[in-house]
């Protein structure tokens, strides 16, 4: 639940029998591009809170979709593709992240650079700035999190830009009735960590995802919902995060060992 942190379902495997692994709590997977709202979200709350920066973000920001090639700190060849292998030219933030194109998601971050975006992406995740790769391939999902991980992340978009913990028990009762223990509002404070203008641009960014994007399938008939696809490199890893403005769901596929999902 977005607004009060509480777990209401969860599903760590597809077979109890066969493996009572809980990868919802414990499989820390590449996101793929479901981590780009988390990237574009700091760098629009950077440019919120600093109007006279030098460098800013915004989902106006023009910048190049086409082939990209960089050279690594080991001197090794970069060169990302956007997963349809086509390119868009000059584009916006919005046309970026509705179509997922990984070469701009690059370009977002080399111009913004780690100094401007680790604050704001170590707020959202709630995990410490030295966790995350401070190079370009951390926009396109390097950094490995598990699903509880991803839907807390989105939590901080649908709940208006505030930071809860999710937690499983709401009560526990002995078999006469009497309570021993009862989950308190007060005990799941929110923090506000993005600005209401960033969860303004970044609702309406991956409501467009699900509307005319990646992630149409997740289309809700008469309610509103968000949210954002993930593949990774030879799909090894799919993912969709998404939300209505109650609820959030993470949704990871894959194998245990690093194997490929197959074609499409």
């Amino acid at each position: 639940q977005a607004h009060s942190g509480y777990v209401d379902a969860m599903v760590g495997g597809y077979s109890h029998t066969r493996s009572q692994f809980n990868r919802a709590m414990y499989a820390c997977r590449q996101p793929g591009s479901s981590f780009k709202p988390i990237v574009y979200a700091s760098g629009l709350d950077y440019t919120g809170r600093n109007p006279g920066a030098d460098r800013k973000l915004t989902a106006s920001t023009v910048l190049d979709d086409s082939p990209q090639h960089w050279l690594s700190a080991d001197l090794s060849e970069y060169s990302p593709e956007n997963y349809s292998g086509s390119y868009m030219g000059p584009i916006r933030m919005r046309p970026a992240l509705v179509m997922s194109r990984n070469t701009w998601a690059i370009q977002a971050f080399t111009f913004m650079q780690p100094d401007r975006l680790l604050t704001g992406i170590s707020a959202i995740t709630d995990l410490p700035e030295d966790q995350f790769p401070r190079n370009a391939t951390l926009a396109l999902g390097s950094k490995e999190m598990t699903p509880l991980q991803m839907a807390k992340a989105y939590a901080v978009f649908a709940s208006g830009g505030y930071r809860i913990e999710p937690y499983l028990i709401q009560r526990i009762e002995k078999s006469d009735g009497e309570v021993l223990y009862e989950s308190k509002p007060e005990d799941h404070k929110k923090q506000r960590v993005l600005l209401e203008g960033t969860v303004f641009l970044i609702n309406s960014l991956l409501q467009d995802v699900i509307s005319e994007g990646t992630g149409t399938a997740a289309h809700l008939y008469g309610r509103p919902a968000a949210g954002k696809t993930g593949t990774t490199d030879r799909s090894t890893n799919a993912w969709f995060v998404g939300y209505t403005p109650n609820l959030v769901t993470a949704i990871y596929i894959g194998y245990d060992i690093n194997k490929s999902l197959g074609p499409g």
